[in-house]
């Protein structure tokens, strides 16, 4: 492989990284009202494990060429629902 072939896939494996990261930190800024002390969310286990599991994207073996995004917790569907209809 030549030297600029090389350069090549390292800027788009960058370009890459960089998408996913603005993707996921989306992901962050909509859960983070639900941090917020007097939202009336009882438990937020989920919801922190949820935003871990966002932070770690960057620590899997497969990144970024392949990324398995963290499902949402039903206490997030839910509060997606309600701000829908």
């Amino acid at each position: 492989m030549t030297d600029k072939r090389i350069d090549d896939i390292t800027q788009i494996r960058d370009a890459l990284s960089k998408c996913l990261r603005i993707k996921r930190t989306q992901a962050l800024r909509e859960t983070d009202h639900i941090m917020l002390p007097d939202y009336p969310l009882p438990d937020k286990s989920a919801v922190i494990q949820y935003r871990q599991k966002l932070r770690d994207i960057t620590k899997q073996k497969s990144f970024p060429e392949t990324v398995t995004w963290p499902e949402k917790p039903e206490e997030i569907k839910s509060i997606e629902e309600v701000s829908i209809k």
